[in-house]
């Protein structure tokens, strides 16, 4: 008997045929109901979609194995793209051989599958699509990116086996990442068309051995571009064979991109050997990168010189050394942006040099933008030597991002001041040492979202000293519901242990702020019947998941209420979703709401679909606001009720 009872409680078939007739998904497929669908454009790596998929497909099909693919299936249909598709990047054969042979799902798919197994480099994969499925998925985009990304038995195999073939984007591709024998057999073979992007770009990347066989071995030669880009990535070997073996030359660009990426060797290379010479650019971008070298040769040997960008940008960067350079042997000067740009960073000893050689000064960002990051000694220097002051965003960011010592110094000084803003930010962010301080030397106080954001981001510390200080500003049953919605069960208790919310009103507020899991946690507290304010607020603000969940859930119902004002804000989804399933109806409001604020849609559907009308009103408010569209339908009409 006992055996006979265990085979029955044991056996496999049975509880499938039990959970036949249950609702809901089985616990083993809970990870797939969150994967991101799949993109069938990647190229070239795994992308995080790709990598996600794999990572919850392989331990289950290796628990499971492809048998419970067809339950699967059924319970979740859109796993049947999400599994062929990255069974066919990552090189899963039998997995898809599976799908082929037993769901026909290869067959069916219109992705170029051959194209992305070739993306990701599978040539067993790319074999398979082709000679054992026979499938025509392949296009142009499977030898360019085998070829860019350097797999050349997989160029050799569709070179052979496919008539697709490629764009001169392999080429480039090949040429741009240093693929030397990929380059030579696409020229060996008129696999596919060269241009001068190629030698451009393998001269860009530094592939000099590219670039050398493509200069001995095609015609198509190269542009400016390619010296230009050989420059700024400092590839000098480069630079000097494209300027004794080619003739195309270079153009500013190429001096200004060796400067601007400190290449030394090369700027003094471009100096000496070639006219095509440089722009502003060329120091301003030095400067800013910190390249002292660089700075000082083009100012002594290049006429192009720089402007007021090049301190600016140098002092925004914390390079000293060439702020001072440029102070003592140039004459561009500065603008404020730099004394501004090095305190916003915290550069004090930038701000000390301008402040004490320069006569540019500063704007009130420079204390701002200091407060805000929290430099302390930068504020200080401020608040001491400077005269410009700042604006009530010091104060204010220095508290919502914590730094209390700023705030210190900023409330000492006794020249800055604050909005609400300040507590309000410090209590959304939870620095509560900050939100002690304020209250007790300022006088600006918080405003009523203070608790709320506070009991948002779930700072138990923050909500319970605005409650015990009296800065809950009446607001605790707000504050309450947002608390629900993020299940932060201790600030909930501390909420209801001072002020009293009914289950009721609760229920009604979640509906109306759109916070659907305090509207289910208090859907449990309020007894039915009582809340129909609530799907009339939610209609109202135009929450359709909320709207439908207490449809669903809730036998409150609602009132004409509901109708009436997602008509006038415009919630089209809304009242269609309350006309198709709810008795109540709505009254002549709802079409002239609609009317009056230009909800031509919603008024043509009420006109369709309730019988209510319009009053002379509606076409009285729709031509006072200005909707001549609504005008026109409403004239079109038969007369409407007084």
């Amino acid at each position: 008997m006992a055996s006979a009872t265990r085979t029955v409680l044991l056996s496999v078939e049975l509880i499938d045929a039990i959970a036949g007739f249950q609702d809901g998904l089985f616990f083993d497929m809970h990870p797939f109901v969150s994967l991101t669908p799949l993109a069938y454009n990647v190229f070239g790596f795994p992308t995080p979609p790709y990598v996600a998929a794999r990572d919850a497909l392989a331990p289950w099909l290796e628990t499971h194995g492809h048998a419970r693919l067809s339950k699967l299936f059924a319970l979740l249909p859109h796993m049947r793209r999400t599994v062929l598709l990255q069974a066919v990047y990552f090189g899963d054969i039998s997995t898809v051989r599976c799908l082929h042979e037993s769901f026909n799902v290869v067959r069916s798919d219109p992705t170029a599958l051959i194209d992305l197994a070739a993306t990701n480099g599978q040539l067993d994969m790319v074999r398979f699509l082709h000679n054992d499925i026979h499938h025509s998925g392949c296009s142009i985009k499977a030898m360019d990116a085998a070829c860019a990304l350097g797999y050349l038995d997989l160029v050799q195999f569709l070179a052979l086996h496919r008539s697709d073939g490629g764009t001169t984007l392999a080429s480039v591709g090949a040429a741009a990442n240093g693929h030397l024998a990929l380059v030579r057999y696409l020229h060996d073979h008129a696999a596919v068309g060269f241009t001068s992007d190629a030698m451009d770009a393998a001269a860009t990347n530094g592939h000099l051995d590219i670039v050398q066989f493509l200069h001995a071995h095609r015609g198509e030669g190269c542009s400016k571009a390619a010296m230009n880009g050989a420059a700024r990535g400092g590839h000098l070997d480069i630079v000097r064979f494209l300027h004794t073996q080619r003739r195309e030359g270079c153009s500013p660009a190429a001096m200004d991109g060796a400067a601007e990426c400190g290449h030394m060797e090369m700027v003094r290379f471009l100096h000496e050997r070639r006219r095509e010479g440089a722009s502003v650019h060329a120091m301003n971008a030095a400067a800013k990168g910190g390249h002292l070298d660089v700075v000082r040769f083009l100012s002594e040997c290049r006429p192009e010189g720089c402007t007021a960008k090049a301190m600016n940008e140098a002092a925004r960067g914390g390079h000293l050394a060439i702020v001072r350079y440029l102070h003592g042997h140039r004459i561009e000067g500065c603008t404020t942006k730099a004394m501004d740009g090095a305190a916003e960073h915290g550069h004090v000893e930038v701000v000390q040099f301008l402040d004490t050689y320069r006569l540019e000064g500063c704007s009130r960002a420079a204390l701002d933008l200091a407060a805000t990051n929290g430099h302390v000694e930068t504020v200080r220097y401020l608040l001491q030597h400077r005269t410009e002051g700042s604006t009530r965003k010091a104060m204010d960011m220095a508290a919502r991002h914590g730094h209390v010592a700023v705030v210190t110094l900023l409330h000492d000084a006794g020249t800055t001041k604050c909005t609400t803003g300040a507590m309000d930010g410090a209590a959304e962010n939870g620095h509560l040492e900050t939100l002690r301080y304020l209250h007790k030397h300022r006088s600006e106080g918080v405003s009523p979202k203070a608790i709320v954001l506070a009991a948002t981001q779930g700072h138990a510390a923050v909500v319970q000293f605005l409650c015990e200080r009296g800065l809950a500003c009446g607001n605790e049953r707000t504050a309450a519901v947002y608390a629900t919605e993020h299940g932060h069960a201790e600030i909930v208790h501390i909420l209801l242990g001072r002020t009293s919310v009914h289950p009721v009103e609760a229920l009604v507020l979640a509906a109306e702020l759109d916070l659907l899991r305090a509207v289910r946690h208090f859907h449990l507290l309020a007894p039915m019947g009582t809340a129909p304010a609530a799907l009339d607020k939610a209609a109202s603000n135009g929450h359709l998941a909320v709207v439908t969940w207490l449809h669903i859930h809730r036998t409150d119902g609602c009132t004409t209420d509901a109708m009436d004002w997602a008509a006038r804000n415009g919630h089209l989804e809304v009242v269609q979703f309350l006309h198709k399933y709810r008795p109540e109806g709505a009254t002549t409001k709802a079409m002239d709401g609609a009317a009056r604020n230009g909800h031509l849609a919603i008024v043509q559907f009420l006109y369709t679909h309730r019988t209510k009308g319009r009053t002379k009103q509606a076409l009285y408010d729709a031509y006072r606001y200005g909707h001549p569209n609504v005008v026109a339908f409403i004239q079109s009409l038969e007369p409407c009720a007084s």
